[in-house]
């Protein structure tokens, strides 16, 4: 083999010599590309070695099978902005807090993403899924029972808010923060909201209740049912002026999001690498060595531009939900071809 030293490393010519060192150098850890451009760096050197280590490790099956991947794939795509109040909801759950005297150690949260009034229901980590059913009729049904409501998870902007009162209402006594979690509550929808502008119990009751301070001279006139009218045309004055603002303000976090994003689309008949989370996994089967993606498996429906139905191995499939073949975006890489050259000709 011709080789000279170039600075303490050894120049390889365009030879099969260049797959074998990064195959062994690779293969010691699956290293990322950077790392393993140092090993191979540290003694050894052709032209495009760069560019060929970097397709080398994009390409290795194991690290793409076995590897996390930054979720910065894909556009931002927000959900519909609803039309009016409590038809469209998010449920979360704040878990880890203290345990109260009476036995709380987490919180029930559920906010309305049109209006951003939130309900803040004391509860246990153990309760189970007919507990919280029975807590949202309860606390939060009872009072909102609009028709057909929809639900989905994005409730950390509210529970971060929910984190600073909490934090600033029990003081030294952390261990009875559900004994303040009432007053939290009412601070929170009494706030203006950046997002609608108004404040929630304004958005869903027409008008803003007497706080604390407000209650020191409490007017003797009674309400003037003259206008009523003017009372039902102001209110859905505030809900077009909300579901404008709402609009404006997810436009904005669409265009902040899509900076950080790629507008990587998949066609039916890619194939990719499902990325799977802990409550993807068949019961049992999941641990911490487990690869974190099965595949390559075929996307067979375009449901949008973020979400895509795949075509998942019987013995994943049978022990999943119906639609736990549907994937969005962020947890699909694309499986690349193996086939075709990875080094570059010389020159």
């Amino acid at each position: 083999m011709d080789s000279y030293f170039v600075i303490q490393s050894f120049c390889i010519p365009s030879c099969s010599w260049r797959l074998k060192i990064i195959q062994e150098l690779h293969g010691e850890g699956h290293m990322g590309r950077d790392r393993t451009l140092q090993l191979v760096t540290e003694s050894y050197f052709w032209p495009s070695v760069r560019r060929d280590v970097a397709r080398f490790v994009e390409r290795c099956v194991v690290c793409q099978l076995s590897k996390g991947t930054a979720n910065n794939g894909g556009l931002y795509m927000p959900l519909p902005v609803p039309t009016q109040p409590w038809t469209d909801i998010s449920m979360d759950f704040v878990l880890g807090l203290p345990r109260t005297q009476r036995g709380h150690d987490s919180i029930f949260v559920v906010v309305d993403r049109f209006s951003k009034m939130a309900h803040f229901i004391p509860c246990k980590k153990t309760t189970d899924a007919v507990q919280v059913a029975q807590l949202f009729f309860r606390d939060v049904y009872r009072i909102h029972a609009y028709e057909h409501p929809q639900s989905d998870g994005q409730t950390e902007v509210t529970n971060r808010s929910l984190g600073n009162l909490l934090r600033c209402l029990v003081g030294e006594n952390i261990k009875s923060w559900d004994s303040v979690l009432c007053k939290a509550e009412f601070a929170y929808n009494h706030a203006v909201n950046r997002s609608t502008s108004f404040s929630p119990f304004r958005v869903v009751y027409g008008l803003v209740p007497r706080g604390p301070i407000d209650l020191g001279v409490v007017p003797d006139a009674t309400r003037d049912h003259g206008q009523a009218v003017d009372f039902v045309a102001d209110l859905s004055f505030i809900h077009s002026q909300v579901h404008e603002n709402l609009q404006v303000a997810s436009a904005k976090y669409k265009e902040a999001a899509d900076r950080h994003r790629r507008d990587v689309q998949f066609k039916v008949g890619d194939l990719v690498w499902a990325i799977l989370t802990k409550d993807r996994f068949p019961p049992r089967e999941y641990n911490k060595l487990k690869s974190r993606k099965i595949g390559p498996v075929e996307v067979v429906e375009k449901i949008n531009a973020n979400a895509y139905r795949l075509k998942l191995p019987p013995h994943v499939r049978s022990s999943m939900s119906l639609m736990s073949n549907i994937y969005v975006h962020m947890f699909l890489k694309m499986k690349l071809k193996i086939r075709g050259r990875i080094f570059s000709n010389p020159g």
